[in-house]
C-alpha cells in the first residue's frame, strides 16, 4: 500500500507555535483533488422527523438497499450533541455497511491534544479551523458517516464549511433542549435535508434510542432517495466540479466564484 495514495497530511500550528504533520490513513476510500470556494448558502427542504416516526416496514428500511441505492453517497452528522452524533455515525455506519469516521477523533489524531485541550487553547475558532480542513479532505470519500463536532463550536455551525457538505446527505440530530431555540447555529443546521427529532440526552435509553434512530434516519434517507432519483448523481457531480458551492443550481465547468471577471466571460 502506498503511503503517497493512502493517506492525508495536515499541519497544524497552534498559538503557542507548536506543529505537527500528522498522516492520518484513508479506509481504503477514493479520494480526488478538490477546488474549494465558499458562497453564500442555498437553502435546502429539509425531511422532518423524529425518532419515533418511522413506520415504514422492516424490508423498506433495509440498509444495504438504501445504501446501494445511494451510490456510495456520504452522510453528515451534525447537532450540538457530539456524542449523539458519534453514536449515530457508528450505529447507521452499521446498518448502511459504510465506514463511521468522527471528525473529533481525527482531530485529536492530528493536533496530539484533547478537543478540550484544543478548545482552552486556541478557542473554539481553533476547533473550527481545523475540523474545517478534516471536512474539506473527507468531501471527496465515499460510504461515510461522518459524525462532526457537538457543541456549537465546530465548522458545521459556520455556514461556510456547508459548500463541503452539499455532496453528502446531510442529518441533523435535533436535540430540541431547553434555550437551544435561540442559537445561532440553528439557522445554519436548517441547511440538513433530514432533520431528526431526538430526545435529550437524559432521556436517550442506549440500545433502544440507537434503534428508533436508525430506523428514523433511513426513513429519511428513503424519503429523500424516492423524492428524486437523480439526487446520488447530482451531488457526485458536485464534488466532481469541486464543491464550489453552487448547489443545487450547477454553474459550466471552470465558473468560480471568488473570479467573478471570469465569470462574466462565460
Amino acid at each position: 500500500m502506498s503511503t503517497a495514495k493512502n493517506n492525508l497530511t495536515y499541519a497544524f500550528t497552534s498559538k503557542n507555535g507548536n506543529k505537527c504533520d500528522v498522516r492520518i490513513w484513508k479506509r481504503n476510500l477514493p479520494k480526488s483533488s478538490l477546488s474549494i470556494s465558499h458562497q453564500k448558502l442555498k437553502k435546502n427542504k429539509i425531511c422532518k422527523a423524529s425518532t419515533g416516526d418511522a413506520s415504514s416496514s422492516s424490508s423498506e428500511l433495509k440498509g444495504s438497499e438504501i445504501a446501494e441505492a445511494m451510490k456510495g453517497t456520504n452522510v453528515i452528522i451534525v447537532g450540538d450533541d457530539g456524542a449523539a452524533n458519534s453514536a449515530a455515525a457508528h450505529a447507521l455506519s452499521t446498518a448502511l455497511g459504510y465506514s463511521p469516521i468522527v471528525t473529533e477523533t481525527v482531530i485529536e489524531q492530528l493536533t496530539k491534544m484533547t478537543v478540550q485541550e484544543l478548545v482552552e487553547e486556541d478557542g473554539l475558532a481553533g476547533l473550527g479551523g481545523v475540523e474545517f480542513v478534516v471536512l474539506q479532505d473527507l468531501a471527496s470519500y465515499t460510504r461515510c458517516c461522518v459524525a462532526t463536532a457537538g457543541g456549537g463550536g465546530g465548522a458545521a455551525a459556520r455556514g461556510d464549511c456547508w459548500t463541503h457538505f452539499f455532496g453528502a446527505v446531510t442529518l441533523w440530530l435535533d436535540d430540541g433542549s431547553e434555550g437551544s431555540e435561540d442559537l445561532p447555529q440553528r439557522e445554519v443546521y436548517q441547511q440538513a435535508e433530514i432533520q431528526l427529532k431526538v430526545a435529550p440526552a437524559a432521556e436517550r435509553s442506549g440500545e433502544e434510542w440507537t434503534a428508533s434512530m436508525v430506523k428514523a434516519a433511513l426513513s429519511g434517507i428513503k424519503t429523500m432517495l424516492d423524492a428524486d432519483e437523480q439526487i446520488t448523481g447530482k451531488k457526485s457531480l458536485y464534488v466532481r466540479l469541486g464543491c464550489r458551492g453552487d448547489w443545487p443550481e450547477f454553474k459550466p465547468p471552470g465558473w468560480d466564484p471568488a473570479n467573478p471577471e471570469v465569470n462574466a466571460e462565460m
